[in-house]
């Protein structure tokens, strides 16, 4: 005959195993998240009012992006970047910073989203932030693929008639 399960033991034992993942998990994450700011090993975390002014030395400005986005944990103006990376170390020659950093962050479709005018990471709004407009193709883009196609189906057919064409 069967032994019945003890339904209460086995929810009990559940219950002190997720006691100790909740504990293990507050252990790992604020080493993770050393690790996402670049300090190997330290515990030490920061929030947008104490970034060291060393924060961003030496790393470009897809990296220091990145990293202050993931410091603040919320999407960010261009200005607001800018100043950021400035009061944190981060060491340029442009007398346009804020051009430069635009422009990056505008090109970088991969690594940043623009949400109403503010930056913000990719990995905060799921799969469906990578497809803005970067996968729309441009109508003369279009335009060029169909003339593509005509040409590609005209040497086809020329090809099948022994004739040889140029594009």
């Amino acid at each position: 005959m069967e032994t019945p399960i003890d339904y209460q033991a086995v929810l009990a034992d559940l219950k002190k195993r997720r006691e100790d993942l909740d504990k293990a998990i507050a252990a790992v994450e604020p080493i993770a998240a050393a690790q996402a700011l670049g300090t190997s090993g330290s515990t030490q975390t920061y929030s947008e009012s104490n970034i060291p002014n060393d924060a961003f030395f030496n790393m470009t400005v897809v990296e220091a992006v990145i990293k202050y986005l993931r410091i603040v944990k919320r999407k960010k103006s261009i200005r607001e970047i800018v100043k950021a990376l400035e009061d944190g170390g981060f060491t340029h020659q442009s007398k346009n910073f804020y051009n430069v950093v635009s422009s990056i962050v505008s090109r970088e479709k991969a690594h940043f989203v623009n949400i109403s005018g503010e930056i913000g990471l990719p990995e905060w709004y799921g799969r469906g932030a990578l497809k803005q407009k970067q996968n729309k193709p441009t109508p003369s883009l279009e335009r060029e693929k169909d003339h593509d196609e005509e040409i590609r189906k005209a040497n086809d057919a020329a090809s099948s008639n022994g004739q040889v064409l140029r594009s």
